[in-house]
């Protein structure tokens, strides 16, 4: 009896080692999975990067600053001076967007008005039209603590959202200024992602190759 317990003792802990390196592999492997899905999906974006044409840089900083109004809970009355006073003061939240929020560049516009950053460009890397057409990205983290992935093609009047990743505890984007990475756009040909998620962090650098640089 006493060598059938060291036994099954000894086979015991054999199977509990297999089963911890096994769960520890499994556990690896799918964060290692999150972070080669969003660095490759994130590199394809920027490679295949074009520049914004002027009106949709004009409707892009329309729409955020509609929506970073309504975020701060900028509302119509129906009183005249009321309407013009809400004017001048949505355009001087605008402008205070531009100076102290938002960097916009040809290629690239990061807004920092929400508690995590929005960053919109455009590019032929489509996950819809499989590089056929170029559509205008929209990265940000939702309500839910989700990173968001928006694709728009206003020709088609196409607009589609996925939800790529979820428990976001943190979001930043970052771009290289020539001697380290800032929290803005320096620079958008090598910018740096960090996620925050399930209490690890993931660093994706990601850049773009342009030959005609203007």
């Amino acid at each position: 009896m006493a060598i059938s317990a060291i036994v099954i003792m000894g086979t015991y802990s054999l199977f509990n080692t297999i089963f911890k390196a096994h769960s520890a592999t499994s556990e690896n492997l799918f964060y290692t999975g999150i972070y080669n899905g969003l660095s490759n999906l994130i590199n394809d974006d920027f490679i295949n990067m074009i520049e914004l044409e002027e009106d949709q840089l004009k409707r892009i900083d329309n729409e955020t600053d509609e929506n970073d109004n309504e975020d701060n809970g900028l509302v119509e009355t129906s009183s005249n001076d009321s309407i013009s006073s809400l004017d001048n003061t949505n355009r001087d939240n605008a402008t205070n967007n531009e100076i102290d929020n938002k960097t916009k560049q040809n290629y690239i516009i990061l807004n920092k008005q929400n508690n995590y950053p929005k960053l919109i460009f455009s590019t032929y890397n489509s996950l819809f039209f499989n590089k056929a057409l170029p559509v205008i990205v929209t990265y940000y983290i939702d309500d839910e603590n989700y990173f968001v992935r928006v694709e728009e093609n206003n020709n088609l009047s196409f607009k589609k959202e996925m939800r790529l990743i979820g428990n976001v505890e943190n979001f930043q984007v970052e771009s290289f200024d020539g001697e380290d990475f800032i929290d803005d756009i320096a620079d958008s040909k090598l910018m740096r992602f960090i996620f925050n998620i399930d209490g690890r962090t993931y660093q994706i650098s990601v850049g773009k190759f342009i030959l005609d640089e203007k």
